[in-house]
C-alpha cells in the first residue's frame, strides 16, 4: 500500500525524519519496501486489513512509540426522509452487512479540494470526479471500500446476489466479462450493476452530470472477493482490501464520514442510512497469562509495559490479578483469535531487537525406532550407495503427463499455480520423467533418480486416496563410461536388479515373484513387469512406451519402476546371521524348456524343494538358437548347498538333485540337456 507521509504526520504528529519513520514501521512489521519525500510503499501481511488505511498505521506507528492514537472526530450529516432505493440482501453468507443512504441534488462536477488530490496523487490514486475521490479518500483513511451508483441510470430495485451462470457484464474500465464460476454482484432489475467488492459497471457510473446518487459500504466475505477477483484478473484496491477482511463493524461509520465530505465539497440531501445486517458480533476474550509471553519471548518485560502496549493497540483488558487476563480485541484486529497472537502484539511492540540472544535450551529426544521393519532412511541410503540421486517434485503435473500415465479420472486443481501445473499426479512416474526430460536437454546422457512422495488418485466415490510410494527411473549406460567399462545400456533387466536388490534390503528375503505386465499406461507391454511379495503386488517396473516417449519428446528410452513404499517398509531389515562353518557343494543343470516358462517360477520350484540347505540359486545362462527346438530355450542354473549344522554328504545332494529333476520335470517339463 502507498500512502502520503504528509498526512500520516497529519493525523499523529511524529517528529521522526522519513528515514526514522520506515525503521521503526519495518520493525513493528510493516516492511516499508521504498519511500521518498511525500510517499511511503509499505507490505500489508495478508491477515492486516486494519493497516491498509491511514488510520490503521497511524496506529501502529502510535503503539511502536508506547502511545495511544487518537483519531480525530469524524462529522456526519444531517438526514431526510427521502424516498429510498429498496435493496434486497439474496446472498447474506456472502454479504452480512449493506448499508447505503441515496443522495439527491448532488453537484457531481464540483472541484475536488486540493488536499484530497494530494493525498490521493501520493497514494498513487488518479483523481477522476469528486464522487469517486471521496470514496478513494475515505478508502485511504478507514480502510472501508464505497461505491456509488447513478441512481437514475438503475432500472428498478438492488439486489445483492450470486450472477447467475455465464451471466455478462461491463465495467468501469470498458473490460467484458462473462461470470462463470459466478460471483458475488449488485444487480437491478435487469442487469448487473457491479461486481461486489472488485469494480462498478460502467452503465451506472457516475460522471459529472450525475445529480442523484446512491452510496453504498458493505462487509464481504474475503474469500468470495478473492473468488471473483482472480476470475476477473483484476485486482483493484477494493478487493485488495475485502480479501484480507475488513471490520464488519465500520460500515455506518464510512458512510457517514464520505457524505460528510460530499456535503461540504459537492452539496446535496441525504436519506436516513438503510442498513442490511445480519452479522452478529459477538465478543469472545481471549485468555492471556503474563508468565506465558515472557516465558515465549524470553523477556523480563513487566505486567504494566505488558498491559500498557495492549492498551495503546486500542484492546481491553479485564482482569482481577496478574495470572490471567481476559483480552478483548478490537473489531477490526480480525487476526487475534490465540493467546499466542497477543504474545506476538508484544514482542513486536516492545521490539524484537530488545529482546537479548540466548543459547536455546532443549531436551533433544529421538523418536522410536523399529527392529522390526525396514526404515526409510536406510532405503534412502542405500539407492544413494547405488548411484541414485534423490529428486523432490511438485504434485502437480501437465495434462499431457496425466494422460500418458494414466487411467484414471484426472484431479484437477481450482486454483492452478499454472496452466502446466493443474493435476495431482496418480503416480510418481510423470514427475520422473519430467526431470530425466530437463536433464536430457542439457546434455546428461546418464542418471539415476529415485523420489519418494505422496499420490492422489479420486475413486469411484469421490474421495480422494493418497499412497507413499516409491518411484526410480535410469536411463544411459549401467555403468559410468571409462577405460574398465563399456557403455553397455541399460534394460529391463538392469531395473529388475535394482529392484531385487531392494527388496534383498529384508533380513529373509520374502517371496518375491514378478509377472508380465501388458496393460501399465505408459510402459512397454513386452518389456514390463509386475512385482509380487507374498502373492500380491506392491509395484511394477518396465521400459517407457515408444509412442510415450515419442509424445514427450524424450531424446533416449527411460527405464521406470513405482514401488508401494508402506509394504516396503514393513519388510524386516538385513542383520547379520552366522555363517555356516561347512563346506559348500555347488551343482548346475542345464535344462530345456518351452519358452513360456518363466525363469522366476522355475526357482521357486528349486527353493521350494531343497529348502533351507539350498544357500544360494543363479541363473547363469538363458539360450534359444542352433541347436534348440522351436519354441524351447535352454536355461543353465547354479545352485550352491550348505548346512548351518554339518558337512554335506554328496549322497545326500545326489538325492536332493534327483527329486529336484523329478519335480521340474512332471511341473516344467523340463528336460536335462
Amino acid at each position: 500500500m502507498k500512502f502520503s507521509v504528509e498526512w500520516l504526520r497529519a493525523l499523529t504528529n511524529v517528529e521522526l525524519n522519513n528515514f526514522e519513520l520506515a525503521a521503526l514501521l519495518t520493525k513493528g512489521g510493516l516492511e516499508v519496501e521504498d519511500f521518498d519525500a511525500t510517499s511511503m510503499q509499505v507490505a500489508i501481511p495478508p491477515n492486516r486489513a486494519d493497516c491498509a488505511s491511514m488510520f490503521g498505521i497511524a496506529r501502529e506507528l502510535m503503539a511502536l512509540q508506547f502511545k495511544q492514537f487518537i483519531p480525530p472526530k469524524l462529522a456526519s450529516v444531517a438526514a431526510t426522509n427521502l424516498p429510498t432505493l429498496k435493496v434486497a440482501v439474496v446472498a447474506k453468507q456472502h454479504c452480512p452487512v449493506f448499508c447505503y443512504r441515496v443522495v439527491t441534488c448532488v453537484n457531481a462536477a464540483a472541484a475536488t479540494p486540493e488536499f484530497i488530490l494530494n493525498r490521493l496523487k501520493n497514494a498513487g490514486i488518479n483523481p477522476i470526479s469528486i464522487i469517486v475521490d471521496i470514496n478513494n479518500y475515505v478508502m485511504l483513511e478507514l480502510g472501508q471500500p464505497l461505491h456509488a451508483f447513478d441512481v437514475d441510470k438503475l432500472e428498478g430495485d438492488l439486489q445483492v446476489r450470486m450472477s447467475a451462470s455465464y451471466e455478462k457484464v461491463t465495467l468501469l474500465d470498458e473490460s467484458e466479462h462473462m461470470l462463470e464460476p459466478p460471483a458475488l454482484v449488485v444487480a437491478d432489475a435487469q442487469k448487473v450493476q457491479a461486481v461486489a467488492g472488485v469494480m462498478g459497471a460502467i452503465n451506472s457510473g457516475v460522471q459529472h452530470t450525475t445529480t442523484n446518487i446512491l452510496l453504498e459500504c458493505a462487509y464481504y466475505t474475503p474469500g468470495t472477493i478473492r473468488q471473483a477477483a482472480k476470475l476477473l484478473k483484476k485486482p483493484t484496491e477494493s478487493s485488495f482490501r475485502f480479501e484480507r477482511d475488513i471490520d464488519p463493524c465500520m460500515q455506518n461509520q464510512a458512510l457517514e464520514r464520505a457524505s460528510a465530505l460530499i456535503a461540504a465539497y459537492a452539496g446535496g440531501e441525504f436519506s436516513q442510512i438503510i442498513v442490511n445486517s445480519s452479522w452478529v458480533e459477538s465478543e469472545h476474550p481471549i485468555a492471556l497469562r503474563p508468565v506465558r509471553i515472557n516465558m515465549l519471548l524470553g523477556t523480563t518485560i513487566t505486567t504494566k509495559v505488558m498491559r500498557e502496549i495492549l492498551l495503546n493497540l486500542n484492546m481491553t483488558v479485564n482482569s482481577d490479578n496478574d495470572l490471567t487476563w481476559q483480552v478483548f480485541p478490537p473489531s477490526y484486529r480480525r487476526d487475534l483469535i490465540l493467546e499466542q497472537d497477543l504474545v506476538e502484539e508484544v514482542g513486536r511492540v516492545y521490539g524484537l531487537d530488545n529482546i537479548v540472544a540466548h543459547a536455546a535450551k532443549s531436551l533433544i529426544e529421538f523418536g522410536p525406532t523399529s527392529a522390526n521393519n525396514l526404515s526409510q532412511q536406510a532405503l534412502e541410503h542405500h539407492l544413494v550407495a547405488q548411484g541414485f540421486s534423490e529428486t523432490i517434485s511438485y504434485s502437480f503435473i501437465s495434462e499431457i503427463l496425466h494422460q500418458e500415465f494414466s487411467t484414471t479420472s484426472a484431479l484437477e486443481l481450482i486454483n492452478p499455480i499454472s496452466a502446466d501445473l493443474k493435476n495431482m499426479r496418480a503416480s510418481l512416474l510423470p514427475s520422473l520423467v519430467a526431470t530425466a526430460n530437463y536433464n536430457l536437454q542439457r546434455q546428461i546422457k546418464r542418471a539415476k533418480f529415485f523420489e519418494i512422495g505422496l499420490t492422489y488418485n479420486l475413486l469411484a466415490n469421490q474421495t480422494i486416496e493418497q499412497r507413499k510410494m516409491l518411484g526410480l527411473l535410469i536411463y544411459g549406460s549401467k555403468e559410468p563410461i571409462s577405460w574398465e567399462n563399456s557403455a553397455t545400456e541399460a534394460d529391463f533387466y538392469t531395473i529388475k536388479t535394482i529392484i531385487s536388490n531392494v527388496l534383498a534390503l529384508a533380513k529373509h528375503t520374502p517371496n518375491i515373484s514378478f509377472e508380465p505386465a501388458l496393460d501399465i499406461k505408459g510402459l512397454h507391454p513386452n518389456k514390463s513387469s509386475y512385482v509380487l511379495i507374498n502373492g500380491m503386488r506392491v509395484g511394477y517396473f518396465g521400459a517407457i512406451h515408444p509412442k510415450t516417449q515419442q509424445t514427450l519428446n524424450l531424446k533416449q528410452t527411460v527405464l521406470l519402476a513405482e514401488l508401494q513404499l508402506e509394504h516396503i517398509l514393513k519388510l524386516a531389515p538385513l542383520k547379520f546371521d552366522d555363517y555356516s562353518k561347512f563346506p559348500s557343494i555347488k551343482r548346475d543343470l542345464a535344462l530345456l524348456l518351452d519358452d513360456n516358462i518363466q525363469t522366476g517360477d522355475l526357482i521357486n520350484a528349486c527353493q521350494a524343494e531343497c529348502g533351507n540347505i539350498l544357500s544360494d540359486i543363479k541363473v547363469i545362462d538363458v539360450y534359444k538358437g542352433q541347436a534348440i527346438e522351436h519354441n524351447k530355450k535352454s536355461v543353465a542354473i547354479s545352485l550352491t548347498f550348505q548346512d548351518l549344522t554339518k558337512t554335506l554328504v554328496v549322497d545326500e545332494i545326489a538325492q536332493v538333485m534327483d527329486n529336484l529333476l523329478t519335480i521340474l520335470a512332471n511341473n516344467f517339463g523340463a528336460q536335462v540337456r
